[in-house]
């Protein structure tokens, strides 16, 4: 497995699918932005490698260890 983000990659958090809401929001909080500071990788009791990626949000001052499949990328027409 490689991971999907490099470092200093924009990313935002993937849209968790409710039902009642409105376009872009989650639980009522818009969904949130940042830039990937770093990558570490973490095995599970099995042994299978999973990413997570310290991103640091637009609203915040310190970064937040999120799992990749949380995040997707943002692109030019986003």
């Amino acid at each position: 497995k490689t991971p999907k983000f490099k470092i200093n990659d924009k990313v935002a958090e993937k849209d968790r699918g409710l039902a009642f809401k409105r376009p872009n929001q989650k639980y009522g909080i818009p969904l949130r932005e940042g830039v990937v500071i770093n990558c570490t990788t973490k095995k599970n009791k099995v042994g299978s490698a999973y990413f997570y990626y310290d991103v640091l949000w637009n609203d915040s001052e310190k970064p937040q260890e999120v799992a990749q499949l949380r995040l997707k990328p943002i692109t030019q027409e986003n």
